[in-house]
């Protein structure tokens, strides 16, 4: 029987005390995933000390020295933290009475830690100082975009892990076994030329999901692979001198033949975590190469990462290629960083290691904070440096902390604590207006020093000339003014790339965000028969979108402020007010709420309801088309609205 959740009732426990295997439960989940629970036959000596409405679902048996515990279902040993729900406690404490019944210890209170760390043997035999000689590089394995079954475009999936302060992405969209044009390695691969062009220091690996056989992970592939054999799907990514990964093993009954035979199909690892998913498969990493799978098929979670130990990157500046991160995998030199268990996974020498570089980054960065204050207070400019531990903090927090220590030490550098950027750009905009956004350096070093910039533009304007170089000779400062015009609508989303700089010592490139609103808020007065009524619309356009979490409006009629939750639309905001009588001063504003946590408060404006306005007429409901003869027809577009009480 399915869905068993129910509070272990206290006759049962006063019932079974001596065998403590019901010691501190509140209730309790033999369902795991897609395994639903079964009721067990229970006869003497064994007894049921847990049953659901339908039955016993966990029983226990005695026989001289041995003891058995019998459960329904495998949830209570591992939904401890995913999809554990209100379960997770107990199933933790349920676990530990088990262990200590069978091997006959008195009670304990599971302490469960607030961070799980998972080691899987100690790994090889290395001195510190050899170890301390690997840096660590984090990224994700296995995600998805709109050309496969993601919800968000190869632009937005970079957004992200720019976001998240990425140092790789193996990108791997779903392949079948009939060619298509769109899937596959072809996510990637626009994902790549968007870092290509617009500079940024990001590797793509160019993968693919073959999902006709069993999901098998290919990269870095060339060409894309369409069968549907599984044999012939690890042989034809092994073709292209690529790395193949069983995706999921765990996710369904129909995959354990494969799973079983890994090793005789010619699989190089195997996920033993997906998307959290950390079902049955944890020894494995004992005995097989393994990696995190983030499988993720949204912008909006931040989603699972493998940090790797790469001991002399071969690519440029110290990046890793995808030739290093095959590397790591077949040596075990990763660690998977879990957020949804809140878990650390990997042999004991590369976790130490992982939490010697938190450790480090975390000191680096309230060392910097403290110079750059210091300085700050002193009457020295350091905006650079701010920039760099920005970005080094938000790393850390993200779960990356080999970034971090990189950018931290960039920002203590005395490159970086010579110079001085500031960068002026408006928040608030109106549709379709120029704009200007101002940069200054300043440089207090005896040397000229110059940057490579380029915008990188994700939603809202538009620059005439995306890439720029700003330079200030020694001892000098150097403004310049660059003109963008913004569009008619959404979220203004973009980041100047400062992905250069002409100094002897290497700093690393760096985004700096900028981010705002277009205020395109119209409001129209209808005259009806019971008063006025007032829409109110705001156009967020289809791309920012998928950034807005929700838009209040805000409205006083002069008997006090009211809120309502807008209603969404396919790419707008609305909602209707009223009715209103006659001569009723009403005030409206609307307070847009991002996914990234900002708030922009637009359209405040006083309305006095006597009079119906026009609808204005914007160029998008006109079209102008010029026939064979050269006469203009002119189509007027009619629009018809939704209105939300």
């Amino acid at each position: 029987s399915s869905n068993i959740s129910r509070p272990v009732q206290p006759n049962v426990i006063k019932e079974h005390l001596t065998n403590n295997i019901t010691y501190g439960l509140t209730n309790l989940n033999a369902n795991g995933d897609d395994i639903d629970t079964c009721t067990l036959s229970v006869s003497t000596p064994a007894i049921s000390v847990i049953d659901s409405s339908t039955g016993s679902i966990v029983a226990v048996s005695e026989s001289g020295l041995g003891r058995v515990v019998a459960v329904g279902g495998p949830g209570p040993f591992y939904m401890y933290r995913k999809n554990s729900a209100n379960w997770g406690d107990s199933h933790f404490q349920f676990s530990v009475n088990v262990i200590d019944w069978v091997a006959n210890n008195p009670a304990r209170t599971a302490n469960v830690p607030e961070e799980a760390v998972i080691t899987i043997g100690p790994g090889p035999d290395l001195l510190q100082s050899e170890v301390e000689n690997y840096g660590m590089f984090t990224g994700a394995i296995h995600d998805h975009t709109t050309h496969s079954d993601g919800a968000n475009t190869p632009a937005e999936m970079l957004e992200k892990a720019l976001k998240i302060g990425f140092d790789y992405f193996v990108m791997s969209d779903h392949s079948y076994d009939t060619p298509a044009t769109i899937n596959g390695i072809t996510g990637a691969l626009a994902m790549r030329d968007i870092v290509d062009a617009n500079h940024i220091d990001l590797p793509i690996f160019i993968g693919a999901e073959l999902s006709s056989v069993k999901h098998t992970l290919g990269f870095p592939l060339t060409t894309n692979i369409f069968t549907g054999d599984q044999q012939e799907a690890v042989d034809e990514i092994h073709a292209q001198g690529a790395f193949a990964g069983l995706c999921h093993p765990s996710i369904g009954f129909d995959y354990a033949p494969v799973y079983e035979d890994r090793d005789i199909y010619g699989y190089d690892a195997i996920e033993v975590n997906n998307r959290g998913f950390f079902f049955g498969g944890g020894e494995d990493g004992f005995f097989d190469n393994f990696y995190g799978a983030a499988d993720t098929h949204t912008a909006l979670e931040d989603g699972l990462m493998n940090a790797v130990f790469v001991e002399d990157p071969s690519g440029p500046n110290g990046r890793i290629t995808d030739f290093d991160l095959i590397d790591a995998l077949l040596d075990k030199r990763v660690v998977i960083i879990d957020p949804y268990n809140n878990m650390i996974y990997g042999q004991e020498i590369w976790v130490d290691r992982y939490f010697e570089i938190r450790s480090e980054a975390d000191a680096e960065i309230q060392a910097g904070l403290t110079l750059v204050q210091n300085l700050s207070d002193a009457g020295e400019d350091v905006g650079l440096s701010l920039f760099y531990l920005e970005d080094a903090a938000s790393a850390l927090a993200y779960g990356n902390p080999g970034r971090a220590l990189r950018m931290a030490q960039n920002a203590t550098s005395d490159v970086v604590l010579g110079l001085d950027l500031t960068l002026t750009s408006p928040i608030y905009l109106d549709p379709n207006t120029d704009y200007e956004i101002t940069m200054s350096l300043k440089n207090n070093h005896t040397y000229g020093v110059s940057v490579d910039t380029r915008a990188f533009i994700r939603n809202g304007v538009s620059f005439p000339t995306p890439d720029y170089t700003i330079e200030a000779a020694g001892k000098s400062t150097s403004s310049s003014i660059r003109d963008f015009s913004s569009t008619d609508y959404g979220l203004m989303v973009y980041a100047m790339n400062l992905y250069s700089f002409n100094t002897t010592e290497f700093i690393n490139p760096i985004l700096l965000k900028m981010r705002g609103i277009i205020d395109n808020v119209t409001t129209f007065i209808n005259e009806e028969v019971d008063g006025y009524e007032v829409d109110v619309t705001f156009w967020m356009g289809r791309s920012s979108g998928k950034e807005i979490h929700s838009v209040n409006l805000i409205y006083n009629d002069g008997s006090g402020e009211e809120l309502i939750s807008m209603e969404r639309g396919w790419d707008l905001f609305i909602w209707t007010l009223g009715p209103f009588s006659p001569g009723t001063e009403l005030d409206v504003k609307i307070v847009v709420n991002t996914y990234e946590g900002q708030v922009y408060t637009i359209g405040d404006r006083n309305l006095t309801l006597g009079n119906t306005t026009a609808l204005p007429i914007d160029v998008n409901t006109l079209l102008l088309i010029v026939g064979a003869a050269g006469v203009v027809v002119v189509i007027i577009v009619v629009i018809v609205k939704f209105r939300k009480k």
